[in-house]
């Protein structure tokens, strides 16, 4: 194990971390391999499983703050007129 990963972390988040390579079946090498798996991931891999997985014109965004301070923000977005929702 590279313990220098380990020591970054709480012994509840290393548990944690062990738990799910026992439920998840996965290799004992898992906590070493991580970043480098991460780190080999690109871009257009990150677009194509976004695509494949989600409908863009079924996503909604969801701004809290004041209005009055994130409008102009918003604007730049170029996403449409917002809707508010002032109360539940």
């Amino acid at each position: 194990m590279n313990t220098s990963y380990a020591l970054d972390k709480s012994n509840a988040k290393l548990l944690g971390y062990l738990s799910a390579i026992g439920f998840y079946e996965l290799p004992l090498t898992y906590i070493d391999d991580y970043p480098r798996l991460i780190g080999s991931i690109t871009s257009e891999q990150v677009r194509a499983a976004f695509a494949s997985h989600l409908n863009k014109d079924n996503l909604v965004t969801v701004i809290v703050g004041d209005r009055e301070k994130v409008a102009p923000g918003i604007a730049r977005l170029n996403m449409g007129a917002p809707a508010e929702l002032t109360s539940i």
